[in-house]
C-alpha cells in the first residue's frame, strides 16, 4: 500500500508541474484546454480514491484489513479533495469528513489494542492524523477570519 500511495502522490506531482510547464509555453487557448484537463483528471482521482476509501473503511471496520492502510487511503482522498477545491469552506467540509473518519478509526484501534489484536502506533496514527486535519481547520478558519 505503501508503493501505491508513493505512486499516486508522484503522479499528482507529475501532473501539476506538467501543467505549470505547459501553461508557460502555450497562450490562453492551451491554458484553458490545460485548466479543463486538469479538472477532469481531478475528478478521476477523487473518484478513484473515493473507491478506495470505501473498501479500505468497510475492510478495516470487519477486520479483514488494516486500520493504516484506511488511514492512508483517507488522507490520500482528503488531500486530492482539498487540491480540487476551489472555496476554503470546502476544504473545511472535506477535512471536517477526514476529523469524523480518524475520530472512528481511533475508537477502532483503541478497541483493537483492549482485545490485544492492535497496536498503541495505530492509536496514535489515527490522532496524530485527526489533529493535523483540525490544526488545517483553524488555519483556513483564521485565514477566513470565522
Amino acid at each position: 500500500m505503501k508503493a501505491i500511495t508513493l505512486i499516486v502522490m508522484l503522479m499528482a506531482t507529475a501532473l501539476v508541474v506538467s501543467a505549470a510547464n505547459s501553461q508557460d509555453k502555450g497562450g490562453a487557448k492551451n491554458q484553458d484546454e490545460s485548466a479543463k484537463k486538469i479538472k477532469e483528471l481531478q475528478k478521476e482521482r477523487i473518484a478513484t480514491l473515493e473507491g478506495m476509501t470505501d473498501g479500505a473503511t468497510r475492510l478495516a471496520k470487519r477486520g479483514s484489513h488494516s486500520i493504516e492502510e484506511a488511514c492512508d487511503a483517507w488522507l490520500l482522498l482528503v488531500r486530492a479533495q482539498v487540491d480540487a477545491a476551489e472555496a476554503d469552506s470546502d476544504r473545511i467540509k472535506f477535512y471536517e469528513t477526514y476529523v469524523e473518519a480518524m475520530q472512528q478509526f481511533e475508537e477502532l484501534a483503541k478497541v483493537r489494542l483492549e482485545g490485544a489484536k492492535g497496536t498503541k502506533v495505530t492509536v496514535l496514527r489515527a490522532k496524530a492524523n485527526r489533529l493535523e486535519a483540525e490544526i488545517a481547520i483553524e488555519q483556513l478558519k483564521a485565514k477566513q477570519g470565522v
